[in-house]
């Protein structure tokens, strides 16, 4: 890995670079027609086939600096600490992906609490990270006693044909009774 670190450096930076101009030229563009500068009946027909690709990648532009800022604070042993605290999350991703989907969907549409029209920007973030932080204590809970999340169970069961050991004692004791 440390070959591969001025690779990852590089990735950053130009990852930036590419998401500021690809996502800073989306906003201009929404300032622009905000200001009145723009309508969409005067907006040039050009403009459309441009924002497409820029907006594209700012997005990949500013997903490589995720994955390359990412692997390169794990690097660091305070940081691999931390991100490790992670870990469980991670392996239960299907499972927490679902589940904040439902849970925000009942929250914020008018089938649920509706929500959606009543928080402003800090309050969803607060809303977002209390959610997480709770999936993170669940994944760190459930993975202590099971060797999967619930829908990975249903994944890997329906991948290989055959419900898969739930339970960590499962798992052991079928690798001891096929190996004796």
């Amino acid at each position: 890995m440390p070959r591969h670190l001025r690779l990852f450096r590089q990735l950053l930076g130009w990852g930036l670079v590419a998401g500021v101009i690809g996502s800073g030229s989306g906003l201009v563009l929404q300032q622009l027609m905000l200001k009145k500068v723009f309508t969409p009946e005067t907006l040039p027909t050009w403009v459309p086939f441009v924002t497409a690709p820029l907006r594209n990648l700012g997005e990949l532009g500013f997903a490589a600096v995720y994955v390359s800022g990412i692997t390169l604070l794990f690097q660091r042993a305070t940081w691999q600490r931390f991100l490790g605290l992670l870990a469980p999350v991670g392996r239960m991703a299907l499972t927490n992906y679902l589940s904040q989907s439902v849970i925000s969907a009942l929250f914020f549409y008018g089938y649920g609490l509706g929500f959606i029209t009543k928080l402003g920007p800090a309050a969803c973030v607060a809303y977002c990270l209390t959610v997480f932080s709770v999936q993170v204590v669940w994944s760190h809970l459930w993975l202590s006693r099971f060797r999967f999340g619930p829908a990975e169970w249903v994944w890997r069961s329906l991948t290989y044909g055959k419900a898969q050991p739930m339970r960590r004692d499962d798992a052991s004791s079928q690798r001891t009774t096929a190996s004796a």
